[in-house]
């Protein structure tokens, strides 16, 4: 039983880090997709910016 409930909680860790990391994800896409297409274009440095912090946090 603990070992199922502990199971559970981690998951749960674990989902709402995927949550958040879409979440923030997706902002940084629309401030790039000024056009609203559905489509952004990022240079690397760009990119590694704006990843590695969600990542790291």
């Amino acid at each position: 039983m603990f070992l199922h409930l502990t199971v559970f909680v981690w998951l749960n860790y674990l989902y709402n880090f995927a949550e958040l990391l879409w979440q923030g994800l997706t902002e940084k896409f629309k401030e790039k997709d000024t056009a609203y297409s559905g489509y952004a274009t990022f240079g690397y440095e760009a990119f590694m910016l704006t990843v590695l912090p969600f990542l790291i946090a």
